[in-house]
């Protein structure tokens, strides 16, 4: 029995398209079952690829957004000569970055 639904190998990603419903990747020898979906992948939806833009937007965002914090933390704490504002910037800073960082390992 063949499947015409698009599955790719767990293992290695290769096209499983045509193949029968159940046996060994011919790119990497992974045992699959279309059937049983082991051993397999579906292609990521295009709503998933949305996702994941939104994501790298996030961690992009929370990235400028810990920089802005430290610029105008020193800028104003150099023209008012108090370095108060430098560290509540640093701190702002660190809070978004641990914000960015936390938000990119999550994609991984």
């Amino acid at each position: 029995m063949v499947l015409h639904e698009t599955f790719f190998c767990g293992e290695c990603g290769y096209d499983l398209t045509g193949l029968h419903a159940v046996g060994h990747c011919p790119e990497c020898g992974n045992r699959y079952n279309l059937g049983s979906r082991k051993g397999v992948k579906q292609p990521p939806s295009p709503l998933d690829r949305g996702d994941q833009v939104v994501r790298r937007i996030r961690v992009f965002l929370f990235g400028v957004g810990a920089a802005i914090a430290v610029g105008i933390g020193v800028v104003t704490g150099g023209m008012r000569g108090e370095a108060r504002l430098a560290v509540v910037g640093a701190i702002l800073a660190a809070i978004l970055g641990c914000f960015a960082y936390r938000s990119y390992r999550s994609e991984q």
